[in-house]
């Protein structure tokens, strides 16, 4: 069911978690010569549990925009410098508003910075609304 990671949903454990593709990424910047430059990193939903970790092992990383995802605060170590924001709808089946939205202001609690974006006329697949929101912030 998931792609990158192994997560047990009945026994909530991870037997292979966000560590190893936050740090393959690395490694593919650093090859490709781009590992000191400022950069946005955007996730869209299990990317979005990428983004944040790939923020903590790359310092570069100033932004990180999650869509449709919920921020998994618990699995990664805080950069306050980071800016963090979050587009989520309203009306998304597949990761949950409220959870989501808690998630984030646990960050802006923190003392993180970045704006929460509510979509109402959308769900969790991308559209123009994803899109249009997206644009605004980069």
């Amino acid at each position: 069911k998931f792609a990158w990671y192994f997560y047990e949903p009945n026994k909530q454990v991870y037997y292979i978690d966000q560590i190893p593709a936050a740090q393959f990424i690395k490694s593919l910047l650093i090859e490709m010569n781009l590992i000191r430059k400022p950069m946005t990193v955007i996730g869209y939903s299990q990317g979005g549990y990428l983004a944040p970790k790939i923020a903590e092992v790359i310092p570069a990383v100033d932004t990180v925009i999650g869509m449709a995802c919920s921020f998994r605060n618990e699995r990664f170590a805080f950069r306050q410098n980071v800016i963090m924001h979050h587009i989520h709808a309203e009306n998304d089946l597949v990761v949950d508003y409220e959870p989501a939205k808690e998630e984030f202001q646990v960050l802006r609690d923190r003392g993180n910075v970045g704006q929460f974006i509510t979509l109402k006329d959308s769900g969790h697949r991308l559209d123009e609304n994803y899109l249009s929101e997206l644009k605004n912030l980069i």
